[in-house]
């Protein structure tokens, strides 16, 4: 869009038009080569700074895309439009600008981070469907009971992590298949009882993933 038109677009307000991004009032007599401008869907004129467009719309790390928190960034879209004041007349931009952030925001593909691994704290699998899962095992003595093993005969396993193909049940519990192909069913946290191992579900995947979820 050129500069006249800009100008031409700005020209039909007769209100203030003000900057969703700082809040600044745009005016004819302005730099137009650093105003945006975009018509909404809605027929709305929504004039932005480059600077503020710039920033709410193409921030990159130098890698390249980021990972977000999409329920942070809408808490951030919120505040930030909390915090505008200007014209009651400019409620109405302000409001499609929101909705339009929140409606991208919501458009965006889900991207877990952990390689793709899902914490099972944060969602859970379709009951019976046979996923990847990491499984945290606790450590345990062999022999633990044992009163014909010596002491200092009795060997103790460290915790370890492991990848095996598992299932949530219908009643709520993760099962899976050790390396044996042995059907195991394991516990929501692990029991005080030093010759048993503990098996507990971390995190889940629809797919391969060769290292596993491990706990921050």
């Amino acid at each position: 869009m050129t500069d006249q038109a800009k100008k031409k677009a700005l020209n039909k307000h007769f209100s203030e038009v003000l900057c969703p991004g700082c809040g600044q009032a745009i005016r004819e007599s302005d730099d137009m080569s650093r105003i945006q401008y975009v018509r909404t869907k809605r027929a709305t004129d929504v004039f932005f700074h480059t600077e503020c467009f710039r920033r709410i719309w193409n921030r990159r790390e130098k890698n390249g895309k980021r990972l977000i928190d999409a329920n942070a960034l809408d808490d951030e879209v919120t505040n930030f439009f909390l915090a505008i004041t200007g014209n009651p007349k400019q409620t109405t931009v302000v409001r499609e600008c929101k909705e339009s952030f929140r409606r991208m925001i919501d458009e965006q593909p889900t991207v877990y981070a952990n390689n793709g691994w899902i914490p099972v704290s944060e969602k859970l699998p379709e009951v019976g469907k046979m996923v990847k899962v990491t499984v945290h095992s606790s450590g345990w003595i062999a022999d633990y009971d044992s009163a014909w093993v010596p002491e200092e005969e009795k060997t103790y396993h460290s915790e370890e992590y492991g990848v095996y193909d598992g299932y949530l049940s219908r009643a709520g519990k993760w099962r899976f298949y050790d390396d044996q192909y042995s059907e195991n069913t394991c516990v929501k946290e692990f029991g005080t009882d030093k010759g048993t191992v503990y098996d507990v579900v971390t995190a889940w995947m629809p797919k391969e993933q060769i290292e596993p979820y491990k706990e921050e």
